[in-house]
């Protein structure tokens, strides 16, 4: 559905999160499916940069990937702040105490979300970089994700299928 959204150059729908009360039982049943989901969006990603690199007219591919992203402005912050307060209540429910070392916790934030983009759109010039930024962070959390379950050596070789197909095209 997403990819036929970006093709006709509308956006994403934007996904509203439960409460965290709500979803606290449920928080391995949402794990189970982490490393499978961090699998789907790295390859999404290895097929949007191939595709970039396939296409004549970049600026058009950018601009339907900027559309596929865009959407209300308040709803987007309503979105952005569903998933705050939903990440605060996860973190104070297992143990952390936030309020007594914001920057700390600031810095821990910025380690596990490392700047992939400056605000603003992808353009013919960002594209690649904001794209493989993007997938070495999910790689990462991917890689954590595997070794949590014991299986990191089959992420080493699924990013061996992805350096050999991209190398291949």
């Amino acid at each position: 559905i997403k990819e036929r959204r970006r093709e006709e150059g509308k956006h994403f729908p934007l996904i509203h999160t439960k409460k965290y009360e709500d979803e606290k039982d449920d928080l391995e049943e949402i794990r189970q499916h982490a490393a499978a989901d961090y699998r789907y969006v790295r390859n999404m990603l290895v097929d949007w940069l191939i595709k970039f690199n396939n296409e004549e007219d970049k600026q058009t591919l950018c601009d339907l990937y900027n559309a596929s992203l865009s959407a209300d402005p308040n709803e987007i912050a309503e979105v952005n702040k569903e998933i705050g307060q939903w990440a605060m209540d996860y973190l104070v429910a297992n143990g952390y105490r936030p309020y007594f070392n914001t920057n700390l916790f600031k810095q821990m934030i910025m380690s596990a979300f490392p700047k992939i983009a400056d605000e603003g759109e992808v353009t013919p010039e960002n594209f690649e970089e904001v794209t493989l930024r993007s997938e070495r962070v999910i790689y990462g959390y991917q890689s954590l994700e595997e070794r949590r379950l014991g299986t990191w050596r089959s992420v080493m070789q699924g990013n061996a299928g992805v350096v050999a197909n991209l190398a291949a095209r």
